[in-house]
C-alpha cells in the first residue's frame, strides 16, 4: 500500500514537471502567436518591435508585429492604443518598394486598400476623428479629380460628414471642405448622376461661393464656379429659357477674371481664363472660310448670274429688233421696249466690268497671306457694290444680300474679339516667357488655330523647361505625327514621326505614367496604356512605309505590353492589334513582290501576299463587328479597315468604314490623322458626291494651311458640283507659275465642254418640242373654222418667237463650245510637249476622238503614240489608238476583245504571268449579254490562267 502511494506521487510530480515544461513552451511560442493577448495586457513592446522592423525595411515582419499589437490593445478595448497601431499600419501599407528580389524581406508592393480599411476603423473606433477621415476625404478627391475614377459621391459623403464634425466641435470648417462639397455635387450634376441636376448644379454654386470667402487666392475656386455656371445655363437652356447659354458665358467669365484679380494675377488663373476664352472664341480659318464662302455666293448670285442674264437679255434685244421688221404695226410698242432694255443692258455691263476688276484681286484677300481685316474689307466692299447694283431688285433685296449683312455685323464683332484674344495671349507670353504650362497652352492655340510652325516651336520649348510631365509629351507627340500626316513624302515626313515615336517612348519613363498603386494609379495606368497604344499604331505605320524590320520588332514589343495591361490574349483589342500587323506585313510583301523580277516567283509572292491580307482583314472585321455590337468606336481600328480597301472595287466599304472612324465628334480619326478629312473628300471625289468633298475640304482647311492635296480635291469637287464659276476664280488664285495650272485648266475646259453638250441637247429637244407643237397647231389651223384662229395665230407667233430664241441660244452655245474644244486642244498638245505626264488619258481620248471625227486623225494617232510612250502599260490609251480612223465602224464583242487583249500583251512584252493576269482579268469585268456569254468570258478568262500555269 505504501508503496502504491509512492509511486502515485512520483507520477504526479512528473505530471506536474510536464504541465510546466508545455506552459513554459506553449508561453514562449505564443509571444508572437495569436493567443498573446491572454497574458500580455500591454502592445507597445510589440509596435517599438514593429517601428523597429521598419527601420530595417523588413516590412513583412513589421506587418505581423503591427497586427499582435493590436490584437492586444484590441483585446483590452485599448482605443487610443489602436488607433496609433492602425496609423501606423495604414503608413506601412502605403510604401512601395519593389525595386529588390520578390523574396527580400523588403519587398513590399503599397497595398493602398489596406490603408484605406486602417482609416476606416480608426473612423468606426472615433467618429469624429478629423485627421482620418480628411485622409479618406483627400485620398477619393485626389482619384476623381485626377480622373483616374469616379469617387465623387465618396468625396461628397465624407466632405459632407468632416464638415459636420467641424462644426459639432464648434471649429471653423476648413474652406478646401466646401471646395470639395461644392466640386463634387457638380460633377455629379455634370455626369448625370445626381437626380436633381439643376438643384446640385445650385448648390454647388453656393458652397463654391462660400469656399471663395476662405480662399481668395485660390485659382481652382474659380475655376469651378465658371464650370457651375457653364452647367447652369445648358440646364436652363434645356427648359427654354432665352439666352441661357449667353448670360451664363458672361457670369463665367466674370468669375475667371474675378479669379486674375484675387490671386494677383496668377498663372493658372491666367490659363483658366484663356483656355475658356479660346474654347468660345471664332477660329481665325473659321471666319476666313465663313467670308470666302459668302462671298462665294454673292458672286454666283449677282457676277455669274448676271454674265448669263446679260447674255440672255442681249438675245431678246436681238429678236425684238428682228420683230420689229418684220411686224410694222407693233414696231411702236417693240421700239420703247428696246430703249429701256439697251439702257437696263449699259447699266448692267457697267457694273459687271466693275465686279470683274474687284473680283481679280477680291479672291485672294480670303487666303492666310492677308490679314482678316484685309478679307472682311473685301467683302464689305462686295456687298456694298451689289446693293447698288443694277441686278438686284428695287423693291426687295435678296435672302443672301439681307444674310450677307447680317453676318457682316457678326464677323465685325468675331474678327475684334479674336484680336483681342491674339494680343492677350501675346501679352501673356510676354510676361511668362518661360511657363510650361502657359507655352503649352499657347502650343495647343496655334495648333487649333492651324500655324503648325508656331505650335512645334511652343511646345519644343515646353519640353525643355520640363520633362516630366506626361501631358506635355503627349501634346508634343500628336503635334509631331499630325505634322507627319500633313506631308505627302515618306522621307520628308518620316522625321515628325521619328520624333513622335521618341517622345512617346521616353514619356514611358515619366514618373506620371508609372504603375505604382495609389489614388492617381487608375490614371496613370490609362497614360501608360495610351502610350503603347500609339507606339504600336505609329510603329507599325513607320514599317508599313519604311519596311525596316527593326520598326516590326518595335511594334511587336508594344503590341505584348498592350496584351500584358489587358491580361488576355482573346480581346477584341488584341484582335485589332493583330490584324493591323499582319495587315502591314501582307501590304509591304505585296510591294515587294511586286519589284520581283522573276515572274513566277512574282506570282507566288503576291498570291501569298493577297492571302495575308485577306486574313488581316478578316480579323479586322471580326474585331469591327463585335464593337459594333457593343455599339462601341474605335477610329483607329475602323480606319485601317478603310486603308485595307484602298485601290479596290469596294468603294462602299471604304465609305463605311472611314464614316465610323469620324462618327464620335470627340473621338474622331482626326485627332490623330487630319488627312483623314482629305482622304475622305477623295473618296466622295470617286463617288462623284463633290458637295460632300467640299465640306470635307472645307473642315481640313479651317484647321490647317491649304495643301496641294486639299487644292487638288476642291478643284475636282468644284466641277463635280458643276460651279465652273468658282473654280475659275480659284484658278485665277493660284500662282501663274502653279506647275498643274495647265492641267487644272484642261480639266475645267473639258468639264465645261461636258456642261455645254448637255445643254444644247435640251435646247434642242426644246426646239423639237416647239417644232412638233406648232406643226400640230397648222394643221388644227387649216382644219377647222369653228375655233378661235386669233387665239390659235397668237400661240403660233409666241412660239415661234421661242424658238427664235432657242436658236439664238444655240447658235451663241455652238460657238462658245467650239473655241472651248480648241483651247482644250491647244493645252492638251501643249501639256504633251511639256509634261506628258500630267494629261488625263482621258481628256486626251476625247481629244483624239473629236479630232479623229473632224478628219484629223494623224494627229490624233501621233498624240497616242506620243502619250504610249511616255507610259505604256495604260491599255485603254493602246486599244483606243487601234480604233482611230475606223470609229464609225460597227465591231462585234469578239472584235473588240481582240483589240483589247493584243493591246495587253503589247503592253506587258516578256511577261506572259501578268498578261494571262490582265487578260483573265478582262474577261472576268466583260458585260455579258447572256449567259452561254458569261460562261465563255469564264472560260476564256481560265484559257488564258492555264497557259501559264507551269510557269506560275
Amino acid at each position: 500500500m505504501a508503496k502504491k502511494k509512492k509511486l502515485n506521487v512520483t507520477i504526479a510530480i512528473a505530471g506536474l514537471l510536464i504541465l510546466g515544461i508545455l506552459l513554459v513552451g506553449f508561453l514562449v511560442v505564443s509571444r508572437s502567436g495569436r493567443f498573446v493577448h491572454w497574458f500580455y495586457s500591454d502592445p507597445q513592446p510589440y509596435i517599438t518591435k514593429a517601428e523597429e522592423f521598419l527601420q530595417q525595411k523588413n516590412y513583412r515582419a513589421a506587418e505581423k508585429a503591427f497586427g499582435q499589437a493590436y490584437q492586444i490593445a484590441s483585446s483590452r478595448t485599448n482605443n487610443d492604443a489602436m488607433i496609433q497601431i492602425l496609423k501606423e499600419m495604414a503608413e506601412l501599407h502605403k510604401i512601395h518598394d519593389v525595386s529588390g528580389d520578390v523574396e527580400l524581406p523588403s519587398y513590399h508592393p503599397a497595398a493602398w486598400d489596406k490603408a484605406l480599411g486602417c482609416w476606416n476603423k480608426i473612423i468606426t473606433i472615433d467618429p469624429k476623428n478629423i485627421e482620418f477621415r480628411r485622409k479618406l476625404l483627400d485620398y477619393f478627391y485626389e482619384v476623381s479629380d485626377s480622373h483616374s475614377g469616379n469617387g465623387w459621391k465618396m468625396v461628397e459623403t465624407n466632405a459632407d460628414e468632416l464638415i459636420k464634425v467641424y462644426r459639432d466641435k464648434n471649429e471653423q470648417v476648413d474652406p478646401l471642405l466646401l471646395l470639395y462639397l461644392g466640386q463634387s455635387r457638380l460633377m455629379q450634376a455634370e455626369l448625370g448622376e445626381a437626380t436633381d441636376r439643376e438643384g446640385f448644379c445650385q448648390n454647388a454654386i453656393e458652397l463654391l461661393q462660400e469656399a471663395q470667402k476662405g480662399l481668395p487666392a485660390n485659382p481652382k475656386v474659380y475655376s469651378l464656379m465658371a464650370q457651375a455656371e457653364m452647367l447652369k445655363g445648358q440646364l436652363e437652356n434645356l427648359k427654354g429659357i432665352s439666352n441661357a447659354l449667353e448670360n451664363a458665358k458672361k457670369r463665367a467669365r466674370e468669375s475667371l477674371e474675378q479669379g486674375i484679380e484675387q490671386t494677383q494675377g496668377d498663372p493658372t488663373a491666367n490659363i483658366n481664363l484663356f483656355i475658356f476664352r479660346i474654347n468660345n472664341a471664332k477660329r481665325e480659318n473659321l471666319m476666313r472660310r465663313s467670308m470666302n464662302n459668302l462671298y462665294e455666293s454673292l458672286m454666283v448670285q449677282y457676277w455669274y448670274q448676271g454674265k448669263s442674264d446679260l447674255e440672255d437679255l442681249k438675245s431678246e434685244i436681238e429678236l425684238l429688233k428682228a420683230e420689229i421688221k418684220r411686224n410694222p404695226e407693233t414696231a411702236g410698242k417693240n421700239a420703247a421696249a428696246v430703249n429701256q432694255m439697251e439702257e437696263s443692258l449699259t447699266k448692267k455691263d457697267a457694273f459687271l466690268k466693275t465686279m470683274e476688276e474687284f473680283s481679280g484681286t477680291a479672291k485672294s484677300a480670303f487666303r492666310q497671306d492677308h490679314t482678316l481685316e484685309e478679307a472682311y474689307e473685301v467683302l464689305e466692299k462686295a456687298v456694298k457694290l451689289i446693293d447698288a447694283s443694277p441686278n438686284r431688285s428695287d423693291t426687295k433685296e435678296s435672302p443672301i444680300l439681307t444674310k450677307s449683312k447680317e453676318d457682316l455685323i457678326t464677323l465685325k464683332s468675331d474678327i475684334q474679339q479674336f484680336n483681342s484674344l491674339k494680343s492677350d495671349l501675346d501679352g501673356l507670353l510676354t510676361k511668362y516667357p518661360s511657363h510650361p504650362e502657359i507655352l503649352s497652352m499657347m502650343a495647343g492655340y496655334e495648333q487649333l488655330e492651324g500655324h503648325m510652325e508656331k505650335a512645334i516651336e511652343l511646345i519644343q520649348k515646353t519640353l525643355e523647361l520640363d520633362k516630366t510631365k506626361f501631358d506635355y509629351a503627349i501634346q508634343a507627340a500628336m503635334v509631331y505625327y499630325r505634322q507627319f500626316g500633313l506631308i505627302s513624302s515618306f522621307n520628308e515626313s518620316a522625321p515628325w514621326l521619328n520624333k513622335a515615336i521618341a517622345i512617346a517612348s521616353e514619356a514611358l519613363t515619366y514618373p506620371d505614367t508609372q504603375d505604382i498603386p495609389g489614388p492617381r494609379q487608375g490614371i496613370q495606368v490609362n497614360r501608360r496604356l495610351n502610350l503603347y497604344n500609339l507606339l504600336a499604331a505609329w510603329q507599325i505605320e513607320k514599317y508599313r512605309l519604311g519596311k525596316d524590320p527593326k520598326t516590326l520588332a518595335d511594334a511587336e514589343a508594344a503590341i505584348e505590353r498592350i496584351q500584358q495591361f489587358l491580361k488576355t490574349s482573346d480581346n477584341i483589342y488584341m484582335g485589332k492589334w493583330r490584324g493591323m500587323l499582319a495587315l502591314a506585313k501582307g501590304q509591304v510583301e505585296q510591294e515587294a513582290a511586286a519589284n520581283e523580277p522573276d515572274s513566277k516567283v512574282r506570282a507566288n509572292r503576291i498570291l501569298k501576299a493577297d492571302k495575308q491580307i485577306s486574313d488581316a482583314i478578316g480579323t479586322l472585321y471580326g474585331a469591327y463587328q463585335q464593337l459594333v455590337g457593343l455599339k462601341q468606336n474605335d477610329p483607329l481600328l475602323s480606319y485601317a479597315l478603310a486603308t485595307a480597301f484602298r485601290n479596290r472595287k469596294e468603294l462602299g466599304a471604304r465609305v463605311e468604314f472611314l464614316s465610323q472612324s469620324f462618327a464620335s465628334s470627340n473621338n474622331s480619326i482626326t485627332a490623330m490623322k487630319p488627312a483623314a478629312y482629305l482622304e475622305f473628300a477623295e473618296i466622295m471625289v470617286e463617288n462623284e458626291d463633290g458637295s460632300s468633298a467640299l465640306r470635307l475640304v472645307d473642315s481640313f482647311e479651317a484647321s490647317f494651311s491649304p495643301t496641294q492635296r486639299s487644292r487638288d480635291i476642291r478643284f475636282q469637287a468644284y466641277l463635280l458640283t458643276r460651279k465652273f464659276d468658282e473654280a475659275e476664280e480659284w484658278l485665277k488664285s493660284l500662282d501663274p507659275g502653279f506647275e498643274h495650272l495647265s492641267a487644272y485648266q484642261a480639266q475645267l475646259i473639258h468639264r465645261k465642254i461636258g456642261s455645254f453638250n448637255t445643254e444644247l441637247n435640251r435646247i434642242t429637244d426644246s426646239v423639237n418640242s416647239i417644232d412638233l407643237q406648232l406643226e400640230l397647231m397648222n394643221h388644227t389651223l387649216k382644219s377647222s373654222d369653228s375655233l378661235d384662229i386669233d387665239s390659235i395665230k397668237k400661240s403660233i407667233q409666241d412660239l415661234n418667237i421661242k424658238r427664235m430664241q432657242f436658236i439664238e441660244k444655240q447658235k451663241n452655245k455652238q460657238s462658245q463650245l467650239s473655241d472651248l474644244i480648241q483651247q482644250r486642244q491647244d493645252i492638251v498638245e501643249t501639256l504633251m510637249q511639256k509634261d506628258p505626264k500630267s494629261v488625263d488619258p482621258k481628256i486626251l481620248m476625247d481629244v483624239c476622238r473629236y479630232l479623229d471625227d473632224h478628219n484629223q486623225t494623224e494627229k490624233a494617232r501621233k498624240l497616242t503614240a506620243d502619250y504610249i510612250q511616255v507610259l505604256p502599260r495604260y491599255v485603254p490609251i493602246r486599244s483606243f489608238a487601234k480604233t482611230l480612223g475606223s470609229r464609225d465602224q460597227k465591231r462585234s464583242q469578239e472584235e473588240n476583245n481582240q483589240i483589247t487583249v493584243s493591246s495587253i500583251r503589247e503592253a506587258m512584252p516578256d511577261q506572259k504571268v501578268d498578261q494571262a493576269i490582265e487578260i483573265a482579268r478582262y474577261f472576268l469585268s466583260v458585260p455579258a449579254a447572256d449567259a452561254a456569254s458569261r460562261i465563255n468570258n469564264r472560260n476564256q478568262a481560265l484559257a488564258e490562267l492555264k497557259s501559264v500555269e507551269q510557269e506560275a
